[in-house]
């Protein structure tokens, strides 16, 4: 029988060792997204990651947070706070080893269809974006589609193997004295593979593709999601992943 967790783990050591042991037109970014419910209606966003450019120079660092309210199981509006640290490409191409700091404040509605073995989330988010550099301000608009499909079982549940895939479209307004300029800023394809490990705990392994307008750039992707309760005698408050499944 086949182990399916030793080559979940394989594949993680090959992407580690051989992106640490040679220059790579890849990067990595290493991904914990959590959701802490307080009750059924609210919960917390806690949201860390760390990008690097050829898996040994950093790219970007941050953390993200909101608060959540749940109308049921499947929608939902945030309001949070991200603060990062980043350096741009053209930068690390260039040797020039240049950090600025964002702070972002963001608006988000969320909501989740079932249909069979699909799955399928839609995310709306609103940015406003404050740098220690030029421009200095800038709103931006998100939206995200993802579609996960369960490969050796028939729902999301304990031990499924799933095919992830993802789509988002970010659109940028440039602020100017009278008027805002939208303009597109990128798009982000994704494909990966994940296994659940409990109804509140998954991982996933994949390819994330940025579609910028000078240039295209590829990472690997290793994701960990977790849901859990922030009220240790209502353990049942904690949702699953993939809803009720």
């Amino acid at each position: 029988m086949i182990n399916y967790k030793n080559i979940l783990l394989l594949i993680l050591l090959f992407i580690f060792f051989d992106g640490s042991a040679q220059k790579s037109k890849y990067g990595n970014w290493l991904q914990y997204y959590g959701t802490g419910y307080i009750n059924n209606k609210w919960s917390v966003w806690i949201e860390a990651q760390v990008r690097n450019y050829d898996f040994n120079a950093l790219e970007q660092t941050f953390v993200r947070s909101a608060i959540q309210y749940h109308f049921n199981k499947d929608i939902s509006v945030s309001l949070g706070y991200t603060i990062l640290l980043s350096e741009s490409y053209a930068n690390y191409v260039s040797g020039l080893s240049r950090y600025f700091y964002e702070n972002r404040i963001y608006q988000q509605f969320y909501s989740k269809h079932h249909w069979g073995r699909f799955y399928l989330w839609t995310r709306y988010r609103f940015e406003e974006r404050f740098f220690d550099i030029v421009p200095f301000f800038e709103l931006r608009g998100r939206l995200l589609t993802q579609i996960y499909v369960p490969l050796n079982r028939t729902r999301m549940t304990k031990g499924a193997f799933y095919l992830a895939m993802s789509n988002e479209l970010f659109v940028k307004g440039l602020v100017s004295p009278n008027k805002i300029v939208p303009s597109f800023d990128r798009d982000r394809v994704y494909g990966g593979i994940g296994y659940v490990f409990l109804p509140n705990l998954s991982m996933e392994v994949g390819n994330l593709t940025q579609l910028l307008s000078t240039y295209n750039r590829s990472q690997v992707v290793v994701m960990l999601n977790h849901t859990f309760s922030f009220n240790r005698k209502r353990e049942k408050t904690t949702r699953s992943l993939f809803g009720k499944d």
